[in-house]
């Protein structure tokens, strides 16, 4: 919605959009494949039987192909409400067109912040749907050895994930002193 809305629009120079896409949506088209590829995954398995017996083993399949896309999208996220923040200042249309996508109803009256960080916040549902199941699993079920690893994966992928953003912030924190200091003339 948010990228249509800022491509479509000519709220931005041509010469610019690209970079402002790239840096603010980063890879979230990866983002996207990944989690439909799962999805689709999970519907195949159901339409093979409409009462998944076993659903772990996608998962165990799957986890590995989220590493990239989603600490390459984390690393980008504090540049990406960075450029967002300049953006909006100035340009008003700009900010003006997010304030109303605000409104309609697939946003769900969001701002677009907040779909920035929804692919961070979506990886961590995952290990907590699965220890959810894992706890209605029986021990003699074949879930009960997928799950915990799928679990493991996930969670490692996440803790990835949360380092990757936070020395991401302490690298633009640091650009932002260094520049700065160098406004001030001190260096």
């Amino acid at each position: 919605v948010f990228v249509t809305g800022i491509t479509t629009g000519g709220l931005v120079p041509p010469s610019k959009l690209p970079s402002l896409v790239k840096e603010v949506f980063s890879n979230y088209k990866q983002i996207r494949a990944v989690n439909g590829r799962l999805l689709e995954r999970l519907r195949t398995r159901q339409r093979v039987s409409p009462v998944v017996d076993v659903i772990g083993d996608v998962f165990v399949e799957m986890a590995d192909d989220f590493s990239k896309p989603y600490v390459g999208y984390a690393w980008c996220l504090p540049v990406a409400k960075l450029r967002l923040r300049h953006e909006r200042k100035r340009n008003t249309r700009l900010a003006r067109i997010l304030t109303d996508m605000r409104r309609r109803p697939e946003t769900r009256k969001l701002p677009i912040d907040s779909f920035l960080c929804a692919p961070t916040l979506r990886l961590g549902h995952y290990p907590l749907l699965l220890e959810m199941l894992f706890s209605e699993t029986p021990k003699d079920h074949p879930d009960h050895i997928f799950i915990p690893q799928a679990v493991a994966t996930f969670k490692e992928i996440l803790n990835r994930v949360n380092t990757v953003i936070g020395k991401a912030t302490d690298r633009l924190i640091w650009e932002q002193v260094v520049l700065n200091i160098d406004a001030l003339g001190l260096l």
